[in-house]
């Protein structure tokens, strides 16, 4: 698995797979080789009828499909992702997350020093 940016990257790929849902929040295009495009829509802010197409970046793009449960499954039939993949990803999660609690902890805990320095000062002094 690995994940296309370009749009320009599609050309002369074989197309494996797509998922182009109505309500989806993305369109998803996947190749033989088992590259994979995720691309969304959005409406111009100049407030004319056009709209822009944007292609995710690999983070995004690895997100999204690992998020969707059909799309998981439907890639994993076809073996374009596998179990492994699946794992790493939910791996990087945890790790990104109990990155993100230590570092709250650490600022908690500096704000909880701060304020305690703060009115020992204040009581000290009266």
């Amino acid at each position: 698995m690995y994940f296309i940016t370009n749009e320009f990257d599609l050309k002369d790929k074989v197309i494996a797979f797509t998922h182009f849902a109505q309500f989806a929040d993305a369109m998803t295009i996947v190749t033989k080789d088992k590259g994979i495009m995720v691309f969304y829509q959005s409406w111009n802010e100049d407030g004319d009828d056009g709209r822009q197409t944007f292609v995710m970046n690999e983070t995004s793009a690895r997100n999204y499909v690992l998020k969707n449960e059909w799309i998981k499954k439907e890639l994993q039939q076809l073996g374009i992702i596998t179990q492994k993949d699946i794992e790493d990803y939910e791996t990087e999660k945890r790790r990104i997350v109990e990155e993100h609690m230590k570092n709250m902890q650490h600022i908690q805990e500096e704000r909880d020093r701060r304020k305690y320095e703060e009115l020992k000062k204040k009581f000290e002094n009266s």
